[in-house]
């Protein structure tokens, strides 16, 4: 029987000239709260990269973080930078 997959996805919109972006990267932030968290899979997102995307979702900060259902429905989004800041839009996602 198939696992199912994860009920949450956390989409990180960034860019490699972001100084904030990469002070985000270089700390394991999300890595470690995904590693905590198994029902939510990251997927990091180039504006750059990917400006359809970005579009999409109507980015004009970055980083931006942005959690999704297994539909792919927003439920949350924001700039936390530290892991409570995570935590807490996580928890505002759940709720929806």
């Amino acid at each position: 029987m198939a696992k199912p997959g994860p009920a949450y996805t956390l989409l990180k919109f960034t860019a490699t000239w972001c100084p904030p972006c990469q002070a985000m990267e270089k700390s394991g932030l999300l890595e470690s709260f995904v590693e905590h968290h198994p029902e939510v899979k990251l997927q990091k997102v180039d504006v750059d990269a990917q400006p359809k995307k970005s579009d999409t979702f109507g980015i004009r900060a970055i980083p931006t973080l942005v959690f999704l259902d297994k539909d792919g429905e927003e439920l949350s989004r924001g700039n936390p930078m530290t892991m409570g800041g995570v935590e807490r839009l996580f928890t505002l996602a759940k709720k929806r």
